[in-house]
C-alpha cells in the first residue's frame, strides 16, 4: 500500500519523445552528437544507481544496458589502426567504461555507478572544452571519433625552396 506514485506513460507519448531525440541527435553536429551521447550515459547510469536503490533490479538491467549500448556504439566508432593516439587512448577509455558498466549488473553496485558518471562528465568536460576552442585548421570532431582525417584536411608539406 506504500507503493510510491509512479506517473503513467502512454506508448504513443513515450515514441514520441523517442523521436524526439532521435531527430535532435540527427540535426546535431559531430560535436554535440557526442556530448548528446555522453549525456545519455550519465543519464541512464544515474538511473540504474536510482533503481539499485530501490531494490528494483529489472530497472537497473535496463537502464544500465541503454548505458552500455551507448559506450558499445562510441567503442564501434573508434578506429585505433588509423587514428593516431587520441584513437588509441578513447578506444582504451570506452572499452574501460564498458567493463566498468558491466560489473554494475553482476555486483549490483551503485559506486561502479557513481564511477562511470564521474568519468563520463570528466571526459564531457574536456570534450565540451575542446570543441568550445576555435582550433586553426583543425579536423572536425569526427574525424578522431569515426576514423581517419581525410586528406584534404592534411597539412601541406612545403618544399625548402617555396
Amino acid at each position: 500500500m506504500d507503493e510510491p506514485i509512479r506517473p503513467t506513460y502512454n506508448a504513443a507519448a513515450q515514441a514520441g519523445a523517442r523521436d524526439y531525440m532521435l531527430r535532435q541527435l540527427q540535426q546535431a553536429g559531430p560535436a554535440e552528437q557526442l556530448v548528446m551521447l555522453l549525456d545519455g550515459i550519465c543519464k541512464f547510469s544515474t538511473q540504474a544507481k536510482e533503481a539499485i536503490g530501490r531494490g528494483d533490479i529489472a530497472a537497473r538491467c535496463a537502464a544500465n544496458a541503454r548505458a552500455i549500448e551507448i559506450v558499445s556504439h562510441l567503442l564501434g566508432m573508434v578506429d585505433p589502426s588509423t587514428g593516431g593516439e587520441a584513437a588509441q587512448r578513447l578506444f582504451r577509455i570506452y572499452g574501460r567504461l564498458l567493463q566498468r558498466l558491466m560489473r554494475v549488473d553482476f555486483e549490483n553496485s551503485a559506486a561502479i555507478c557513481d564511477e562511470v558518471i564521474g568519468h563520463v562528465r570528466d571526459l564531457r568536460a574536456a570534450f565540451a572544452a575542446t570543441f568550445a576552442t576555435p582550433q586553426p585548421a583543425a579536423a572536425p570532431a569526427s574525424a578522431v571519433v569515426a576514423g581517419p582525417v581525410p586528406n584534404t584536411l592534411l597539412p601541406v608539406k612545403r618544399s625548402a625552396t617555396a
